[in-house]
């Protein structure tokens, strides 16, 4: 059962652990109702050496109360919004309590594989991570309520401000992208990107 399985996690990382190249990540994972995702996907974050922090936002609280059921690690922080953010607010709250210099940003319904992660860290090779730039998958997998997104037409590419609306208008799936906003990213880029005025009156509001 899920109790015992998450009984056995330390002793599969410690079976498992290697010396990563790269900082640790803190997972932020905004959620509302998500916990059928949360309780397949949570165990594998916590076998994952890439993380070593894991912050998640619940809207109404569902979430958090079964986490606390079946989970019991110092690593997840749980926060329970007092009242409803929105999807977009909700990805700042958790980004803004990460405790790591780099954040991977993923909703409760989307699940980021290990090999995600390594990709990272091979496409960086000995460098160290760009402050100034923004890791995002050329995929999603697949989850029950959708096929996950496929963004391989924009594999390998680097978007910047000069072609950024390029993408956004040419560019199959670069809206979808842009919108989703699951990807590795320095916490402090995320937090100082412009917010829209009604959105930013909201921020205010917290």
């Amino acid at each position: 059962d899920l109790k015992s399985y998450i009984e056995e996690i330390p002793y599969k990382i410690k079976m498992s652990q290697k010396q990563t190249k790269t900082p640790p990540l803190t997972l932020c994972i905004p959620t509302m109702n998500r916990w059928s995702f949360l309780e397949k996907n949570l165990p594998q974050y916590l076998q994952n050496q890439y993380i070593d922090d894991i912050v998640i936002c619940d809207e109404n609280g569902y979430d958090v109360e079964q986490i606390k059921k079946y989970f019991n690690d110092p690593r997840i922080r749980t926060y329970v919004n007092d009242r409803c953010l929105g999807p977009y607010l909700n990805k700042r709250k958790a980004v803004g309590l990460a405790r790591n210099k780099f954040i991977c940003l993923m909703d409760s319904d989307n699940f980021a594989p290990l090999s995600y992660f390594q990709a990272r860290e091979t496409f960086l090779g000995n460098n160290p991570p760009n402050e100034h730039m923004i890791y995002a998958p050329y995929r999603t997998i697949p989850q029950p309520n959708h096929e996950g997104f496929d963004y391989s037409a924009l594999k390998g590419v680097y978007i910047d401000k000069n072609n950024f609306k390029y993408y956004w208008k040419n560019v199959p799936m670069a809206q979808v992208m842009y919108n989703t906003g699951n990807y590795i990213v320095p916490k402090e880029l995320f937090l100082k990107a412009d917010t829209e005025p009604e959105l930013k009156f909201m921020e205010e509001q917290k």
